[in-house]
């Protein structure tokens, strides 16, 4: 091989048939009529393959970060007397893939008749499997009844009121998203 470790990323939502990396060697002894045949001899199969004549690392199966962020790929070159190694590095790149989720249903909050506009009412937490900002997501109110009594700061998660509360008005009920740029 021209290397011994060969370096390669490739993103989670990538198409089987989509290109990794090529592998390459040399035949020093250049005995007349031998040919150079690449295997993949351990790790990532199913999810990758390799062009027997040309060293190419196609991905065949599917491939998802948050179970498998990398994989080493052992692979090796014949000219059919002596067999050689190197080792692939595939690193699997994260796509926005993951829908954000609540870490409970239901969230209570209390706030006393009178309290100021912006007083903290409850806070909801939410996560997303994905990672860096893939895994940003923003909150929003969906409904709220009745309407215009609360808000809740997009990034943080946290609701307060938006006026000043009247008990008369009984309980109030909001339904909250999650959603990053892709949900």
């Amino acid at each position: 091989f021209t290397k011994d470790l060969y370096v390669a990323n490739v993103s989670e939502n990538s198409a089987a048939g989509t290109e990794v990396v090529r592998v390459s060697a040399r035949d020093d002894d250049e005995v007349i009529g031998t040919t150079l045949t690449y295997a993949i001899v351990s790790g990532g199969f199913g999810k990758f393959s390799i062009d027997r004549k040309t060293g190419l690392i196609l991905v065949v199966g599917p491939l998802d970060r948050e179970d498998v962020s990398s994989y080493a790929v052992s692979v090796s070159v014949t000219d059919r007397f002596d067999t050689v190694f190197a080792t692939v590095s595939i690193s699997i790149l994260d796509v926005d893939d993951n829908v954000p989720v609540f870490n409970q249903t239901l969230y209570l909050g209390d706030v006393t008749e009178g309290a100021d506009i912006g007083t903290s009412v409850a806070r909801v937490f939410a996560s997303d499997a994905d990672v860096g900002t893939n895994a940003v997501f923003t909150y929003s109110l969906k409904t709220a009844t009745p309407s215009g009594l609360v808000v809740i700061n997009s990034a943080s998660g946290v609701v307060s009121t938006d006026e000043v509360i009247d008990c008369d008005g009984g309980d109030s009920n909001i339904t909250i998203a999650a959603g990053s740029r892709q949900f």
